[in-house]
């Protein structure tokens, strides 16, 4: 009885061990996403936010952009022929509204605003924005960088995980 006794030690040891090790790793899950969690609620620099402020004026101006041209391109005539008659006559000869992207007045839209003046927006925000920052700021490809070695941290951690409890399935040790 004594050598199955020891066995059964040994084998709760081994599980102990096992269970240990898969609590170790839940444990630097749980480090890692409280990492992620400082890093993403974390403050940008004025210059990074002006970064993000500027891709989305980019984004929204070539959208207005894109309909501009597609209105333009079937009805607007560029030949001289109909460009001097409009200017002989002192009259509107395009026929398209150059702040909405359209043929038909509307309010100015705000994607024609960034598509003309986004950069005067961005100017001006900025000077707006001058005392509005702290230097304390982690830099947005810094940012990127840590996220991506937690992501990478993470997905070890979870394979390692995987593994332990495969191996605690296949001994039918219970959890």
């Amino acid at each position: 009885m004594t050598n199955i006794s020891n066995i059964a030690q040994q084998l709760k040891a081994a599980a102990s061990k096992l269970l240990g090790e898969i609590k170790t790793i839940d444990d630097e899950l749980d480090a890692l996403n409280q990492q992620r969690d400082v890093i993403t609620s974390g403050h940008v620099s004025k210059e990074d936010f002006l970064n993000y402020l500027s891709l989305h004026f980019k984004i929204k101006a070539a959208t207005f952009q894109s309909r501009l041209l597609r209105e333009m391109e079937p009805k607007v005539k560029y030949d001289f022929g109909s460009l001097e008659r409009g200017y002989v006559t002192n009259s509107s000869f395009l026929g398209i509204y150059f702040l909405t992207g359209g043929f038909a007045p509307v309010p100015i839209t705000e994607e024609a605003i960034y598509f003309y003046f986004g950069d005067i927006l961005l100017e001006k925000i900025g000077e707006a924005l001058d005392d509005k920052f702290d230097g304390e700021a982690m830099p947005v490809h810094e940012c990127r960088k840590a996220i991506q070695d937690i992501e990478k941290t993470e997905r070890e951690l979870l394979q390692r995980r995987s593994e332990l409890v495969k191996t605690i399935d296949e001994a039918g040790i219970t959890r």
